[in-house]
């Protein structure tokens, strides 16, 4: 892959580079002048952006990285938004990886798809293409897979490409942190300005965070990574201190996000990874699938979900947390009774397409006519096109019960396959063990959101969901490796012995 790369740069470093920028730089001035468009300063930035990409996309790789919680969500239309800065440079890295990818092809490793995450990560996308195909509003659910495509190119393949060892590892936990920290100060100061209240936190997450949950949920699934980087230095160094001053931030961080999925899902995960350690992941899967599918029979069974369904006067919004805390356990908070007013229609919706789903994209297209008015809260006009706040039903409703099943799949053989892999790891590489413990740790916080949410599809988590999964592969590669070598040194020394 090192010789892949040099060829990259080849074609490009015979360019007249400064010639060039001068002329951009000097048509945009004028042109910036004689228009009054000062925006079009900006065009001799983005000649350095798209040179620097064709000459060596690892630094945009990088750079990418650094403006994932800097990135903030545009509505371009009524029905497209985009994140500005991350989404450009994912299609720009992809548009560039394809033209290399297509002119090198023949030098890709394909025996990389063998590889039962990434098998099964293929077989979900494939998926998503099919249905597409067959969408009930096709261009809604073209728009969802290209997005997806290139969150695939953009944080599954080139981070394959780059992230291949701990030492590159630590340039990727350096360059996300430096601007996670970042958002997570100017918040704090603004959570400082507003004395903390609650009321008032979905304003000062903008314009880096949809809402509270995508701050929290970055902040989580980030977590272990930090925790992890503390055994990186020595203890008590200038670098030490920094990463325990990082920790610090964070923890006050997720406390004063005031959401209860991260609470809870920093507890789920903690747990799991002692479940990994114990070698129990499939069992305790099996076991939660088991309830969960339980659970939803009995409330089908009989309509018994009725009983369940929410008083419209009481059912409202809180302004103090601990108010919301204990409606929640009342059934009488707004957001989890608007999740079930949607589940509740998902599920029915999903009885007219239960085999291809709607396509991809689709639910909010469809489910008002599915709903029941008994289900129904304060914000149930959902003016802000939400989605159905699971990934999980959303697979079924858009993606058909074959989507589902696939998804899930994909879930058992990730974490099946991290604590394998971390136990097949040598207890002597502490750090790889801990890279890949940290990961499995951040998937389990995931989808402890993702039960919950519809989250995949979102930069704060999409994108770490994915590279996870691209290092931990990179990570059981690398443990192969090591074995080979090892098994031919052994053969090696037998037949010198012989």
């Amino acid at each position: 892959m090192e010789k892949l790369i040099h060829k990259i740069r080849h074609p490009f470093t015979t360019i007249n580079f400064y010639s060039l920028l001068g002329i951009v730089t000097a048509v945009s001035v004028c042109a910036a002048i004689a228009l009054e468009e000062w925006f079009i300063l900006g065009v001799p930035f983005l000649y350095l952006l798209v040179f620097q990409t064709l000459v060596d996309f690892k630094k945009i790789y990088w750079l990418l990285l650094m403006t994932l919680p800097l990135s903030m969500e545009v509505d371009v239309t009524a029905s497209l938004a985009t994140n500005l800065p991350s989404e450009p440079l994912m299609v720009g890295l992809t548009l560039v990886y394809l033209f290399y990818f297509a002119k090198y092809a023949y030098q890709w490793d394909y025996s990389l798809f063998k590889h039962p995450i990434i098998f099964m990560l293929t077989v979900h996308i494939v998926w998503t293409f099919f249905t597409m195909l067959f969408s009930n509003l096709p261009v809604v659910s073209i728009k969802f897979f290209l997005a997806k495509f290139w969150y695939m190119v953009s944080f599954v393949i080139l981070t394959l490409l780059i992230v291949k060892n701990e030492r590159l590892f630590k340039t990727w936990f350096w360059c996300i942190l430096s601007t996670l920290l970042l958002t997570i100060v100017i918040i704090l100061f603004r959570l400082v300005s507003i004395n903390f209240a609650f009321e008032d936190l979905q304003e000062i997450m903008q314009p880096f965070y949809r809402n509270h949950v995508n701050y929290a949920a970055l902040q989580s699934l980030f977590f272990p990574f930090v925790v992890l980087s503390l055994t990186w230095y020595k203890r008590f160094s200038l670098t030490w201190w920094v990463l325990l001053g990082a920790l610090v931030v964070l923890v006050i961080g997720i406390q004063f996000s005031y959401t209860r999925a991260a609470y809870g899902g920093l507890v789920i995960a903690y747990g799991a990874t002692w479940v990994a350690r114990w070698r129990l992941t499939r069992y305790v899967m099996v076991f939660a699938f088991v309830v969960i599918l339980g659970g939803i029979i009995f409330l089908v069974n009989d309509n018994r979900y009725l009983e369940f369904a929410p008083n419209y006067d009481t059912t409202v919004s809180h302004t103090d947390f601990n108010s919301l805390v204990e409606a929640t356990y009342k059934l009488e908070d707004i957001s989890t009774m608007e999740r079930v007013y949607r589940w509740v229609a998902a599920f029915r919706m999903s009885q007219d397409e239960l085999m291809w789903g709607y396509g991809p994209g689709n639910f909010y297209n469809f489910y008002k006519g599915y709903t029941v008015s008994k289900f129904k809260t304060y914000v149930s006009d959902n003016p802000e096109r939400s989605g159905v706040h699971s990934y999980f039903v959303m697979m079924l409703v858009e993606q058909g019960i074959i989507g589902l099943v696939i998804f899930i799949a994909l879930t058992f053989v990730l974490l099946i396959y991290a604590e394998r892999i971390y136990h097949q790891t040598p207890a002597a590489n502490k750090m790889r063990r801990g890279i890949i413990l940290s990961i499995f740790f951040s998937f389990v916080l995931i989808y402890s959101f993702l039960l919950i949410n519809d989250l995949l599809e979102n930069d704060k988590v999409g994108a770490f969901y994915f590279m996870n999964l691209a290092i931990l592969v990179n990570m059981d590669r690398l443990n192969r490796k090591e074995q080979r070598a090892t098994a031919t040194d052994s053969i090696s020394i037998s037949n010198l012995s012989n």
